[in-house]
């Protein structure tokens, strides 16, 4: 604010400034690059992780909150009418049938209502849905490659077990992926399905969608589907992980942590950077400064200078880094922009990068005001006076580069710490991404082998079982014959459960405790201790049940031919063991 009584100085410092600025192109290219990059590299991380937050969320918007299982069309019809319901979807999953054509069928019926709140899983990408026996839709990879002369409307043959013959296209399925598994998907009519040998009546599963949803938490959502499945008594529900995992928020800390530690070194780093850029620019200029102060210029004024100079290349620096960061964001992430989440990305970046230049430029200023105009004229950067001593040394690159190093130690500490501070990043930075090499992530799935043998059949595992392990001895041999196999390790025997606890039913693989397993077992006991008479143990992030299991709590468990009631004993760290290994991490193991 200027007062009447005094002169509006601001034209004249404005001009100065920009003055400075057209002389001094070396510098301000070189802090406009160090703010584009800290800008560049804050702003990418924040817009990342909203992009991936919202692709998550777009993919559990207006689906399914809950599937209902092994329903029958009765069941499903009470259903649609239940006026808490926007949706309700049929789905039959009839199962894998292997073709004499060297490939695997994946076969199932659904309505329109189904295939749109399943949408992330199954996309129609072109035609209808079957309606007649003879119809059917087929994935986008079985046609190129066994039919690619075919479109909609043409006919194809299929010779498995229960869908042998020939059939017209209604639709295309876009599975992409599937081929790599040898394993396609194919949908059939509800008429086609009927008149199959293995088709049971209450074998339907139901997808619901309620009403008003973004307004119900998720307890209130749960405890609702469970009523409704006691009124209509309904065997089991089951509920869509990733919406509820959406809708509690859960936000993990350690990525917060993580991003806040990065915006801390690019601060710092930026800060020592951009503060060593202007202060051997001001030393430069240190006369210009004293001729100023001879005319009549405050210490305000020069400091009102040096902050125009470094708010205008920060703001340019800031733009540009903003921008590529949006850019490239939205090149990786095309369908995860939000409007709110990428403002308040930005404005977070803006504050950072604000206050990284404020910090930076604040002793620069200080240098500049406090310089008179008598002391700029002698002004030398020395900090302290080189002792004289008796032994001359010879002049050499080396020796004068040292002597120039220890004429400003605070210069010298920031280039050296600039210049450890970008070799930290770039390690990190490579190591990530070493850490994401193709070996490093197959190693996820195969920790400690390269090829992994499991029974794979449409038969319950306990049915197979019962007529001995064809994992067995012979097998292994002949597997130990193989040129290039070193060794065989047996890392679970497990078989396939069904499980219900508090009106949920799960399905998953249960693995057995063995003389070889038990020790290391044991060791990853957590909480309770080790089972003994029907009773069992559960991994510590098990989330079948909503993770409301406890200690003493009873579980009906089937293993194929009864259920039983078994206690859980005790909760064992799954990182621990290698019973994940078998299957891959998947979480119901």
């Amino acid at each position: 604010m200027t007062w009447p009584f005094e002169n509006n100085t601001n034209g004249i410092v404005k001009n100065l400034a920009k003055r400075n600025l057209k002389s001094e192109k070396r510098r301000n290219i070189m802090v406009i690059i160090s703010v584009v990059l800290a800008a560049f590299l804050i702003s990418l991380s924040g817009l990342a992780g909203v992009s991936l937050m919202q692709t998550e969320k777009k993919k559990v918007m207006d689906t399914y909150e809950a599937t209902y299982v092994q329903v029958d069309e009765t069941h499903i019809e009470e259903l649609k009418q239940v006026p808490e319901f926007a949706r309700v979807g049929e789905y039959y999953m009839y199962g894998e049938e292997v073709s004499t054509q060297g490939f695997k069928g994946f076969f199932a019926y659904t309505d329109k209502e189904t295939l749109y709140m399943a949408r992330s899983q199954m996309n129609l990408a072109d035609g209808d849905l079957p309606e007649e026996k003879n119809e059917i839709v087929v994935s986008k990879e079985w046609l190129s490659k066994f039919f690619p002369d075919c479109h909609i409307g043409d006919s194809v043959t299929l010779d498995t077990e229960s869908f042998s013959g020939e059939y017209t296209i209604s639709g295309i399925l876009d599975t992409t992926g599937q081929e790599k598994q040898n394993i396609y998907s194919f949908l059939i009519s509800k008429e086609m399905l009927e008149q199959c040998t293995k088709y049971e009546p209450d074998g339907y599963f139901a997808y619901v969608h309620l009403n008003h949803v973004n307004q119900l938490d998720g307890e209130l959502i749960k405890s609702y589907v469970q009523k409704i499945k006691e009124e209509l008594q309904i065997p089991g529900v089951g509920f869509h992980d990733a919406y509820f995992r959406y809708i509690d928020g859960d936000i993990s800390m350690e990525n917060v942590l993580l991003l806040m530690a990065f915006a801390g070194i690019v601060l710092v780093g930026g800060c020592v950077v951009i503060q060593s850029i202007f202060r051997i620019s001001i030393i430069d200029k240190i006369k210009s400064y004293g001729q100023l102060r001879t005319v009549g210029a405050t210490k305000k004024q020069i400091m009102r200078i040096v902050k125009k100079e470094g708010h205008s290349l920060g703001w340019k620096g800031m733009s540009i880094g903003i921008l590529l960061g949006l850019g490239v964001t939205l090149l990786l992430f095309p369908k995860g922009f939000s409007l709110s989440g990428y403002l308040l990305v930005i404005g977070c970046t803006v504050l950072i990068c604000w206050t990284m230049i404020c910090l930076s430029i604040r002793k620069p200023v200080k240098l500049a005001a406090n310089i008179s105009p008598v002391e700029a004229v002698r002004f030398t950067s020395l900090q302290k006076k080189i002792k004289n001593r008796a032994k001359r040394k010879k002049i050499s690159p080396c020796s004068l580069g040292m002597l120039n190093f220890r004429r400003d130690w605070k210069k010298t500490v920031s280039i050296v710490f600039s210049l450890s501070l970008g070799g930290i990043l770039l390690l990190a930075v490579s190591s990530l991404l070493l850490l994401q090499s193709p070996e490093k992530m197959a190693r996820q799935h195969f920790k400690n082998g390269d090829y992994k043998i499991y029974i794979d059949s449409d038969r319950e595992h306990i049915d197979l079982l019962k007529q001995g392990n064809p994992l067995n001895e012979e097998l292994k041999q002949e597997v130990l014959g193989i040129d290039g196999v070193e060794d065989i390790l047996v890392t679970r025997k497990s078989a396939s459960y069904g499980a219900t606890f508090g009106g949920i039913t799960a399905r998953g693989t249960c693995d057995m405790i063995t003389n070889e397993n038990k020790e290391l077992l044991a060791q990853a006991v957590v909480e309770g201790s080790m089972p003994g008479d029907n009773s069992i143990l559960l991994k510590d992030d098990y989330r079948d049940f909503d993770g409301k299991e406890k200690l003493g709590e009873t579980i009906e468990l089937s293993l194929g031919e009864k259920t039983i009631p078994v206690t859980i004993s005790g909760f064992f760290d799954g990182e621990k063991t290698d019973f994940a290994s078998g299957h891959g991490p998947i979480g119901v193991d």
